[in-house]
């Protein structure tokens, strides 16, 4: 809450555990992905910012930490390198698809 109310450029704050680099946005994309339940873990705030009225007044908290009483839930999940999407695969991946159209 507090981190909506100190930048008023924040719409969204995704609280996640400590094991979770919040500097990694791969690694909070994953526990967003993963560990949200989203009938249950999502929280809009109604009437919490004014500065750009286009966008609405409202912010959204995701509880993206690991449930609590979920037996047997999958471990943390890293990915090889090779299987990562750089910037440089993306490029050639682009230039590639321009090509074929």
């Amino acid at each position: 809450m507090v981190a909506l109310a100190e930048q008023p450029n924040h719409k969204m704050v995704i609280v996640v555990d400590e094991d979770i680099g919040v500097f990694n946005e791969a690694e909070v994309l994953w526990a967003t992905i993963t560990q949200t339940r989203w009938d249950k873990d999502l929280t809009i705030m109604p009437r919490v910012q004014s500065v750009r009225n286009w966008l609405g007044d409202a912010c959204v908290i995701i509880d993206a930490t690991l449930p609590e009483g979920v037996p047997d839930f999958p471990e943390k999940t890293i990915f090889p390198k090779r299987s990562l999407i750089t910037s440089e695969k993306g490029s050639k991946a682009s230039i590639k698809l321009s090509k074929q159209q």
